[in-house]
């Protein structure tokens, strides 16, 4: 990863990141043998998930790049090697529900929608506080979400997103943070521009 995405990794978790004196969340595999969702992912519960059964958190929800595709079982360690979950990996707490799912495919925003509903059911989030990001093919899925669902989300960060910005008056009472750079030699640029 290059490191103007991994700075721009960083402001995203400056937004969610604040210093805890109680310490870090847990971080944990999900396999999709293990569970009905139709991902396996990587969870984080931040602290105090586990002591304030009234408290409702907002989400992260990070979308991984082609190369991360796998079977969300043997290969879903994939899904730590970038974004949010790298950071958490690496002691960097956040103050919200963090998945990264693993989807064999080119995210689907049908599956991604089943997803959300299934995380809604199985964990205290606040709808209000719904967070997208993603990475490459990752950065695409999130557009194509929230294209798909504008209304749903809180606010999408999309880094080098491979898929047009195509029909942006959906998007506009979105708020969005993108990243792309202008020397991307793996997705274009125009993706982001428009």
């Amino acid at each position: 990863m290059s490191k103007f995405y991994h700075n721009a990794l960083i402001l995203l978790t400056l937004l969610f990141c604040l210093p805890n004196v109680y310490g870090q969340g847990v971080q944990r595999p999900v396999y999709l043998d293990n569970t009905d969702a139709p991902y396996g992912f990587y969870e984080y519960l931040p602290v105090g998930y586990d002591t304030d059964q009234s408290k409702k958190f907002p989400l992260i929800l990070f979308l991984h790049g082609a190369g991360e595709k796998g079977n969300g079982n043997s290969q879903l360690k994939t899904v730590i090697m970038h974004g949010p979950s790298k950071l958490i990996g690496k002691g960097r707490p956040f103050n919200a529900i963090v998945v990264s799912p693993q989807s064999p495919t080119w995210w689907n925003n049908n599956t991604l929608d089943t997803y959300l509903k299934w995380l809604e059911a199985n964990y205290r989030i606040d709808s209000y506080r719904i967070y997208v990001t993603g990475l490459s093919m990752g950065g695409g899925g999130t557009w194509n979400l929230a294209k798909a669902y504008p209304e749903r989300f809180a606010a999408i960060v999309p880094i080098c997103g491979a898929a047009s910005v195509s029909s942006p008056e959906k998007l506009i009472n979105l708020p969005i943070w993108a990243f792309h750079n202008r020397g991307d030699g793996t997705v274009a640029v125009n993706n982001t521009l428009g």
